[in-house]
């Protein structure tokens, strides 16, 4: 990988890792703005469950991260780094998602009533 394709990658990286929590809540909101009895409530508790466990999934993996990133060959080096940073943002969508499910459970509106579902 070049440098500049490298600093293009890690560019990537870094506001992927900022922005999704945020983008992807907000999406669901919006979509589900009408289901839910606060939607800004939603989006604000949601984001804030996605950038903790991207934290908790970061802290774990830092470790790990850094063993592999000493034992693999110099040559090797931009691309281990970008691939494990994506990776690790996965994994914290896919840890969010119960927690954003259940928060999305407990602040919807039943059609019947406008009740809260749970």
């Amino acid at each position: 990988m070049s440098s500049d394709g490298f600093k293009i990658a890690i560019s990537g990286l870094i506001w992927t890792m900022r922005l999704w929590p945020v983008v992807a809540v907000g999406t669901a909101s919006t979509i589900l703005r009408h289901r839910l009895r606060n939607p800004a409530a939603f989006f604000v508790l949601g984001s804030l469950i996605c950038y903790g466990a991207a934290s908790i999934v970061d802290r774990i993996f830092t470790l790990r991260r850094l063993d592999v990133i000493v034992a693999t060959p110099r040559d090797d080096l931009p691309e281990i780094a970008v691939a494990s940073g994506f990776g690790l943002v996965l994994l914290g969508m896919l840890l969010s998602a119960g927690p954003i499910w259940w928060l999305w459970r407990l602040m919807h509106r039943t059609p019947e009533t406008g009740a809260s579902g749970i």
